[in-house]
């Protein structure tokens, strides 16, 4: 009876089962083994279409991207700014990296006077193209307007590397050189607007001042008559030389002035974003991470879709020590701002606390090869490798800009100063000879050039490479203080001497000047002119710029010696405190011994 009821329940759960089965046809049929091969078949198929569909997301993106750059040109051409904006906008979000759109906006931003705004797109776009010369203009033309002269300058000198006969940009960069005291780079400036379009008043006017400082009021006043005539009786040059003739002329300023360090620091950012990036360094310091977390909240609101929120969070994270946040928020600032340099340096931080620097230098040349465009991971990676110690491996990265930026000059620099950093001399002049035989008038290659002559032994050959300089850019305030410094160093000769001098006197009416050029200047007037109180002002000026600088040091305690044996003696072990080898370092002991028995 028991075996009937077993039979009676397994056929019932078999028919159960069977019910089930025909309940769920398809599953029944999915998971049958003559299936298995169509199922695999839909499987790839479904993976193709995502891929395709991921492949062509870029390409989408970048159509839908330059559609709205095209709507955007035509509302611009119809004057509706604030559509266009928003038609850029949109743009940049389809494509971060579309460069046209970004300096449209850039310019959008500059004509209503939002300088901080404006500055963030015109970085960007210079980050982007770095050889585009507009990008470098609108950089030049934010800084002017937030009263930094110094940094447009050097926004300028970009410029006219890029483009020497752009329209304008000499003429600006006169002005700029004219107000900072730089008057023999104004005058350079000046004149070759002048030349290349005569009726220019501006240049005119920087022109007759600038002729007043260098060559006297007479010369200054033949100028004038130059420059109205050209102009068609300029009422500014009329006027000009009216105060010429009158003697109410402003005096020039002259004396040694440090040239503040040339680096973009993000303190010195115009208007309000340097002041936030001052306060926001002010409390990482303290170590008042609520506060930083504010500010860079404050960013994300007042400067959406830039890198300012993302890279904010970076940089607070990486300063707390939490790497994997601070790299997450490094690469959405990238994202949002492609290639930016700021986001690219931060990660090489984070990378080389994870893992060292040769797998900072990895993931730097892994950001080249996925952007091949982007050259300024390259030069850090090889840098990266040499202090991982792969000389070769450093070498070979810093050549691949030879062939991926065939049309700059910059990977030429970049692999010759690495050269130079090996000692390997020979080899950073075959690598300046082959970028000078394509950019002849690259004065950076020129001095690089003339700093491997000297390891050569060949200070001859370096003497002429900076003549060389001088004659293309008289202007060149590192060209001409090597140059007299050099002079000093290698000859004997009266002609050399006094055109030794003949440079410094002309560099004291072009400062601000960097602590080296000072620092030349102090050393040509305690050797030549034989001018303590000269050279105590200018060795004074150069160690405050370089205070790391034990030559520098050393001249600055000889400047002291006529006035004070006791801060000379204070320089000297200064000097030697340092550790590191200079080439005056036997003499300073012997100083130092000298002096000590004096003051005994």
């Amino acid at each position: 009876m028991a075996a009937v009821q077993q039979k009676k329940s397994a056929r019932q759960g078999n028919a159960a089962s069977a019910s089930r089965a025909r309940a769920h046809p398809t599953l029944a049929h999915l998971f049958n083994r003559g299936r298995w091969p169509w199922l695999g078949a839909i499987l790839l198929g479904a993976a193709a279409l995502a891929l395709v569909l991921w492949l062509a997301k870029k390409p989408a993106a970048n159509l839908l991207a330059q559609r709205e750059l095209a709507r955007a040109q035509r509302l611009l051409a119809a004057r509706h700014p604030q559509e266009a904006d928003a038609a850029l906008r949109q743009a940049l979000r389809w494509s971060p990296a579309l460069a046209q759109a970004r300096g449209l906006l850039a310019g959008l931003e500059l004509e209503r006077g939002r300088l901080e705004h404006a500055f963030l797109e015109f970085q960007s776009l210079t980050e982007l193209q770095p050889r585009n010369a507009e990008g470098w203009l609108g950089l030049a033309q934010v800084r002017d307007r937030a009263a930094q002269p110094e940094e447009a300058e050097a926004a300028l000198d970009q410029v006219l590397e890029l483009v020497p006969e752009r329209s304008g940009a000499r003429t600006l960069r006169s002005e700029l050189r004219y107000r900072l005291g730089r008057y023999q780079g104004a005058f350079f400036d000046a004149e070759h607007a002048v030349t290349a379009n005569p009726k220019d008043a501006r240049a005119w006017l920087v022109l007759i001042r600038a002729t007043a400082f260098l060559k006297g009021t007479p010369a200054a006043l033949d100028a004038s008559k130059q420059g109205i005539a050209s102009t068609g009786g300029d009422a500014a040059l009329v006027r000009e030389r009216a105060s010429l003739l009158s003697g109410t002329t402003t005096a020039a300023v002259t004396g040694p002035r440090l040239k503040e360090s040339a680096a973009d620091r993000a303190e010195r950012w115009p208007g309000a974003l340097g002041s936030l990036m001052r306060d926001l360094v002010s409390r990482i310091q303290r170590q008042e991470w609520q506060a930083a977390e504010q500010l860079a909240v404050s960013a994300r609101s007042t400067y959406p879709a830039t890198l300012m929120g993302p890279w904010l969070d970076g940089l607070i994270e990486l300063s707390r020590g939490h790497l994997d946040l601070a790299e997450r928020s490094l690469w959405k600032a990238l994202e949002v701002a492609p290639r930016s340099h700021r986001a690219v340096t931060n990660l090489v931080a984070v990378w080389w606390k994870q893992n060292g620097p040769r797998y900072a230098g990895d993931q730097l040349v892994a950001l080249n090869k996925k952007d091949p465009g982007f050259e300024y991971p390259l030069p850090i990676a090889a840098h990266a490798y040499l202090e991982a110690d792969q000389p070769p491996l450093a070498e070979s990265t810093a050549r691949l800009g030879l062939g991926e930026f065939a049309d700059s000059a910059v990977p030429y620099r970049d692999v010759a100063d690495l050269y130079l950093e090996l000692d390997r001399a020979g080899e950073a002049m075959g690598v300046c000879e082959e970028g000078l035989a394509r950019f002849p008038d690259d004065a950076a290659l020129q001095l690089l050039k003339a700093r491997a002559s000297l390891l050569l032994g060949d200070s001859e050959g370096a003497i002429r490479t900076y003549e060389h300089v001088l004659s293309q850019q008289s202007d060149h305030q590192a060209a001409a203080g090597a140059l007299a410094k050099l002079l000093v160093e290698t000859r004997n000769d009266e002609q050399s001497k006094q055109r030794a001098l003949e440079l410094v006197r002309s560099l004291e009416l072009d400062g601000p000047l960097d602590p080296e050029v000072l620092g030349a200047m102090g050393r040509v007037y305690l050797e030549v002119a034989k001018d303590s109180p000269h050279a105590k002002a200018y060795l004074g000026a150069a160690v405050r710029g370089a205070p790391n600088d034990s030559t520098l040091r050393f001249y600055f305690a000889v400047s002291l010696m006529p006035d004070s044996q006791m801060l000379a003696v204070q320089e000297l072990r200064t000097a030697l405190a340092s550790g590191r080898s200079f080439p005056e370092e036997a003499e300073a002991r012997r100083l130092l011994v000298q002096l000590g028995a004096a003051e005994k």
